[in-house]
């Protein structure tokens, strides 16, 4: 297929009212220094060409620099030629040009997400990628005025709370949105008086697809009967929401240095008295906070989830679960609601004498050595985390690994095994420790449960020559 023609060799002076105040709201937002390196996505559509067109008018004037992305997602069999013509496009203006493919379709059967939802993963990740190859501080995408309107009353028909009222967010972390005071009308109106190109993606046209239904068929059905505004007025109402919404952000910050008793790279435990003296809506914005801290800024857990995990404040069964996505879970303990990391029983590790082994997800590493022994001390002594046990009861390899259902044990002093599980509840033991509290095993059983208590059969008498001794250290 052959390639529209970019523009005419001669074009009329730029329209400067939506250049004006395009410039206007660069600055006055502080989206980007004026030195800033800035990754355009441009996709070929009218929207991110305009983008392209007012960022090199821009960089005419101040000493920004550009570099073009583009993502072919393989979904049309036109893509290609979309791709040739934002070369042809990144060529002209003598920019650099980085582009990747995506395979949407297999993403989407393998997580199990609509084509939308795994095209928008696919392209914030690709464009991350080419944003480092291109050695550029930002992303800039071609978002405007209509595709904020569009998602709000989206959000609002699937049902949202204020964070999916805010709609697009003009930044968010490396990704900049400057189009987002300009509509649709406003966007092609300029393409045309600046005799622009563009592609044309006919899967915009497919009514099946639910944002396509509300852009074309009931969004001029309500702008034509209730309001002529309907998009600014939408807009203007994720700008109430993302102002409300920010506070609220602030609100839950301060609020978590106050309900959490415990902070670390895989948990966090907010106190359930404390936080039940705040109002509903502050305890979805704490846990949201917590659930960011632990995993980092990524798409948060569906509204439903949150709800779920908040029940379990009221919850009177010690232990009950919710999983929150990313690897998270809320669990219920008896004086804590717990956010952490699921403890997968998958974690064994092969110990070496003398070898530091680190506990994975800990800040604890377990350190085991070979030492002789002095029968006239006395065997009886060790402490929470610095254990002896007698060598010649040890069988086979030494590992460490997370406890598992059924496991049991002969805690010191003890003639009869006892399940870890019962011996953690008789020691009161939180929950929040339990699942990932390692113990040490060799071929015959549990030698420690590591900061608790050691297996009597590998006590050290008065018959025993040398021992191991066992210490949790804390990795520095």
């Amino acid at each position: 297929m052959a390639i529209a023609f970019l523009r005419i060799a001669v074009k009329p002076s730029p329209p400067m009212n939506l250049f004006a105040k395009f410039s206007r709201q660069c600055r006055k937002n502080n989206l980007f220094t004026p030195q800033a390196h800035i990754l355009l996505a441009v996709s070929g559509g009218v929207d991110s060409v305009v983008m392209l067109d007012l960022f090199v008018q821009l960089a005419t004037r101040t000493n920004i620099r550009l570099s073009i992305g583009h993502i072919d997602h393989q979904l049309r069999a036109e893509s290609a030629d979309d791709a040739k013509f934002v070369e042809a496009l990144c060529a002209e203006h003598v920019l650099p040009y980085f582009s990747e493919r995506v395979s949407t379709k297999k993403f989407a059967q393998e997580k199990k997400l609509s084509i939308e939802m795994a095209a928008r993963e696919l392209r914030y990740e690709a464009l991350e990628r080419l944003r480092l190859a291109a050695g550029a501080e930002l992303i800039v995408t071609a978002h405007t005025l209509s595709d904020q309107a569009e998602t709000v009353l989206l959000r609002l028909l699937r049902g949202a709370g204020l964070a999916g009222l805010a709609g697009i967010a003009e930044q968010r972390g490396k990704i900049i949105r400057p189009l987002l005071d300009f509509s649709r009308q406003n966007i092609l109106e300029y393409a045309q008086q600046r005799r622009l190109s563009w592609r044309e993606d006919k899967s915009n046209l497919d009514l099946s697809i639910l944002r396509n239904r509300l852009r074309h068929e009931n969004m001029p059905a309500l702008a034509s009967r209730f309001n002529p505004k309907l998009e600014e007025t939408l807009a203007r109402t994720a700008r109430i929401a993302r102002e409300a919404h920010d506070y609220m952000k602030q609100r839950a910050k301060v609020a978590l240095s106050k309900v959490a008793v415990e902070q670390t790279p895989e948990r966090i435990v907010l106190d359930i008295q404390r936080i039940k003296r705040y109002n509903r809506l502050i305890h979805s914005y704490i846990l949201r906070l917590a659930y960011t801290r632990l995993v980092g800024v990524v798409d948060m857990p569906s509204r439903r989830r949150i709800e779920r995990a908040l029940n379990l404040l009221f919850e009177k069964r010690i232990g009950a679960r919710v999983v929150l996505g990313a690897g998270l879970e809320v669990l219920r303990d008896r004086d804590g609601l717990v956010v952490q990391r699921a403890a997968s029983n998958l974690m064994t590790s092969e110990v070496e004498v003398g070898v530091p082994i680190p506990i994975v997800g800990t800040p604890w590493q377990l350190i085991v050595a070979d030492e002789a022994w002095d029968s006239a001390r006395t065997p009886g002594f060790g402490s929470k985390f610095s254990e002896y046990v007698d060598t010649a009861t040890i069988e086979g390899r030494l590992r460490i690994r997370w406890p598992r259902a059924g496991d049991i044990f002969y805690p010191l002093g003890m003639r009869r095994p006892k399940k870890v599980h019962d011996f953690f509840a008789d020691s009161k033991v939180p929950i929040r420790r339990r699942a990932t509290t390692p113990v040490l095993e060799c071929d015959s059983g549990i030698v420690w449960v590591c900061g608790f208590r050691i297996d009597d059969r590998f006590k050290v008498t008065g018959t025993t020559k040398s021992v191991l001794h066992l210490q949790l250290i804390k990795s520095s």
